[in-house]
């Protein structure tokens, strides 16, 4: 999935105020964690998928 769709669901179903540069870097660490595979460029949330390592 588009890494922008999965932070702006996450942002959107918030019951919290959460900011989506935070739910970007907890996407990131997971990433770096190997919890999360990617696709693309990390430079910014638009420009690469995300995907659950099962």
């Amino acid at each position: 999935m588009n890494a922008t769709r999965v932070i702006g669901e996450v942002v959107g179903l918030s019951e919290q105020v959460v900011s989506d540069a935070w739910i970007e870097y907890r996407v990131r660490s997971l990433i770096h964690l190997g919890q999360l595979s990617y696709e693309g460029d990390l430079q910014s949330m638009c420009m690469y998928k995300i995907k659950d390592i099962k």
